[in-house]
């Protein structure tokens, strides 16, 4: 039986195990994004990377899209709760912006291969049209 599948902020529903398995797919999908490109990631290249089934991948995400929308909404919450307080801690508006120069440069450090998966989605993303 397929468990249901939940937007990133609907995780109150799943076990430790089905959080942990999803996070070593979403995990797998950055590293092979980052390595191979976006149109390359298939996922069975994802599935390989991440020493599992393609079947598993399916049973957690409803295929490439979704896998890919909850990559991007993660790096978004993650963004926001690493540069947030630091922008905040600033009294002043020339502060924050050095603040945000400052913890955007070491987000990127942090966690490249997240980052370059998430540029490698936005260059080609795509409508079901094929429009960009």
């Amino acid at each position: 039986m397929r468990s249901e599948n939940r937007t990133a902020g609907q995780t109150a529903d799943r076990t430790f195990i089905e959080t942990a398995r999803r996070a070593q797919i979403m995990a797998a999908a950055i590293d092979t994004i980052a390595e191979l490109g976006y149109g390359k990631a298939s996922l069975a290249r994802i599935a390989e990377t991440a020493g599992i089934s393609k079947g598993v991948i399916s049973y957690h995400f409803d295929g490439k899209d979704d896998l890919v929308r909850e990559l991007i909404a993660e790096l978004i919450t993650r963004a926001a709760a690493y540069m947030r307080p630091r922008i905040e801690a600033e009294p002043t508006g020339a502060g924050m912006l050095r603040a945000y120069v400052e913890s955007n440069v070491a987000l990127v450090h942090e966690y490249r291969n997240h980052v370059l998966a998430t540029v490698e989605v936005a260059l080609n993303a795509r409508a079901a049209d094929g429009s960009r």
